[in-house]
């Protein structure tokens, strides 16, 4: 199901995934979250690159949020990949994980939204279109409960060198903005 073209269906699939591994623990699932990783980094489709993001967003939360942590230097690091596939797929978790941890995962935005929003001006128009959609998206989500990490570094991309940031920037503090407000 988290192949499927349908993205209803993939979501479904995701969320069964995600309470079979949280009820029965991932130690009847093992090496299932490697391998979820693993698709996030290949060259086949979008559709399973984000099927495996949705899965992996609802295993995190159905996991102790340790096992997470212990995946965020991977994820830290995939999203500066030379490999555009690799970006994609890792940039488009961050879609996905804020609805599914919610505010478990406040601690880790200082290390992964700086990567997030450097694919603002990535090289590869997939990647850029989904950080833009993980932005919006971590923006939904905690506009309220963390502007103050948000806004300065939304500021900093204000000024950034490279104009597709910039350009992204201004449209974000205007959802924050919104949101806040």
């Amino acid at each position: 199901m988290l192949v499927d073209p349908i993205p209803e269906i993939r979501t479904a699939g995701a969320k069964a995934l995600g309470s079979l591994v949280a009820g029965m623990t991932e130690s009847y699932f093992p090496g299932l979250i490697d391998e979820l990783l693993n698709t996030l980094k290949s060259d086949e489709s979008s559709v399973e690159r984000s099927g495996a993001a949705q899965g992996l967003s609802e295993i995190f939360a159905g996991v102790p949020i340790s096992r997470f942590e212990k995946v965020v230097p991977q994820l830290a690091w995939s999203m500066d990949s030379e490999d555009p596939f690799e970006r994609e797929g890792t940039v488009s978790l961050f879609v996905y994980l804020p609805p599914a941890l919610g505010d478990a995962m406040h601690p880790f935005l200082p290390k992964l939204l700086p990567g997030i929003l450097a694919g603002l001006a990535d090289d590869a128009e997939p990647v850029r279109e989904v950080a833009l959609r993980a932005a919006r998206m971590l923006i939904a989500r905690f506009a309220h409960s963390s502007v103050d990490l948000l806004l300065p570094l939304l500021q900093e991309s204000l000024f950034h060198i490279n104009w597709r940031i910039r350009q992204s920037a201004v449209q974000l503090v205007g959802e924050l903005l919104y949101h806040v407000a």
